[in-house]
């Protein structure tokens, strides 16, 4: 009887999760934000930071590094030179 009256009562059982937060704000995060590290040669640093964000402050670290909204130029890079 208890059992019934708990499945009747009671409709959803189990964990629930939270949503992602902004890391910055701590806003519900929907954007996740790379950010990889290379030397002047370009030889990549195995060092990475993955970061949850929102959109504000997504938008906020692409103005103050990008204020124009100009794509990132591919140079062509010999070593050798």
């Amino acid at each position: 009887m208890i059992e019934w009256i708990k499945k009747f009562f009671v409709s959803f059982e189990g964990k629930t999760t939270q949503p992602a937060k902004c890391q910055v704000c701590g806003l519900n995060a929907t954007n996740y934000m790379l950010i990889e590290f290379k030397t002047l040669e370009l030889e990549e640093i195995e060092e990475k930071i993955l970061m949850k964000m929102c959109n504000h402050c997504s938008k906020d670290v692409l103005d103050k590094y990008n204020p124009e909204r100009n794509p990132a130029p591919i140079i062509k890079w010999n070593k050798e030179e």
